[in-house]
């Protein structure tokens, strides 16, 4: 496999390591998405967070419903649906990106590849159609389906550009090792608590 295809199947598997994680251990399937066109949006809203560092630019975005949000927050922050309102839902999915950000730059920083991180935001679904054309022509997107145990689903996309693919290679072993060890890679100070 080809340093940017890996990269991008390495950003998905830690988004879906990192997010079982902030649902309490619910399991999440994760299947590569085939977009039918360039117009498509692949949900109402985006959350989204950036990573850049000399090795390249990433952009992880997850993009959700509401109904699929809600459920999310729900089990990660063990209520009820009906409790959680939409603004917790929001805050909850701009956490996920948080988490998976962190997660993804502590591995990579664990490696001597500094790494500077934006905060989490929020856009409209339709948004991310801009996004597509103002992408760098170096850059690649996967997309893929993530579908939660027990209903839900909702879409990932890691927008990888790599400027230096000889640096992800030096470190591919412990990447790799980090796809198949899941959070036992993660050190114990990795423990999920939201203050709501």
């Amino acid at each position: 496999m080809d340093t940017i295809k890996f990269a991008n199947s390495f950003f998905a598997t830690m988004a879906k390591q990192r997010i079982e994680k902030m649902i309490r251990g619910k399991k999440i399937s994760l299947d590569p998405l085939e977009l039918k066109n360039a117009g498509d949006v692949l949900g109402e809203h985006i959350s989204i967070i950036m990573l850049w560092s000399p090795v390249g630019a990433m952009f992880l975005k997850i993009h959700f419903d509401l109904n699929a949000a809600k459920q999310m927050a729900a089990g990660g922050l063990e209520r009820s649906l009906e409790d959680v309102s939409k603004e917790m839902a929001f805050d909850f999915m701009k956490e996920c990106s948080n988490g998976v950000g962190g997660f993804v730059r502590s591995l990579f920083e664990k490696n001597q590849l500094l790494m500077g991180m934006s905060l989490p935001f929020l856009a409209d679904g339709r948004d991310e159609v801009i996004f597509r054309k103002i992408r760098d022509p170096r850059s690649v997107a996967s997309n893929w389906d993530l579908k939660l145990d027990g209903g839900g689903s909702f879409r990932y996309t890691a927008e990888v550009c790599l400027l230096e693919p000889k640096s992800i290679e030096k470190i591919r072993p412990q990447l790799e090792a980090a796809m198949s060890e899941g959070d036992k890679a993660e050190s114990k100070e990795g423990e999920v608590e939201f203050l709501f």
